[in-house]
């Protein structure tokens, strides 16, 4: 009998870990994750234009409204129209929310019609916002007495 509450012990002690590990284990809180953190919008143009300028507006309100209120840094990466920016935030920064990306609202669809230098998928990206809103447009002059009825014309 002895021996019998001794397995039964040494079973209970082997297993008990794995049963109540779950339970004392808690998930860590948005708040105590960024807390002390700093967050990095990486800009895909240089300093001054609108794009920079969306981002340090932004950054100047981002880190109150996340939980933890994470300092928040603009960073300027220009080149090749902002694919520079996005292939380092989708390649290189971390993967825990940490990294922003302010790239050429285009981006997606230039790396979908397989544009050149793009080594990120768009279809990984998770879309956070805009800080504005615009159409795109095709026009053309008009060509003396005849212009064009149709794009193929132009």
């Amino acid at each position: 009998m002895a021996q019998r509450f001794r397995r039964a012990l040494v079973w209970l002690g082997l297993v008990s870990p794995l049963i109540f590990q779950p339970l004392s284990a808690a998930a860590q809180t948005a708040g105590d994750f960024y807390k002390g953190k700093t967050v990095n919008i990486m800009v895909g143009f240089g300093p001054g234009g609108g794009y920079d300028l969306y981002a340090r507006l932004l950054s100047r309100h981002l880190g109150r409204n996340i939980p933890g209120s994470p300092n928040v840094v603009v960073q300027n990466m220009d080149g090749a129209g902002s694919v520079r920016a996005a292939n380092y935030v989708y390649a290189v920064a971390p993967k825990d929310g940490t990294a922003i990306a302010a790239v050429n609202q285009n981006a997606p669809m230039y790396q979908l019609l397989g544009g050149a230098g793009a080594q990120y998928d768009a279809t990984k990206l998770q879309w956070l916002g805009s800080m504005a809103n615009s159409n795109g447009i095709v026009y053309t002059t008009a060509a003396g007495d005849n212009p064009p009825s149709n794009l193929a014309d132009a």
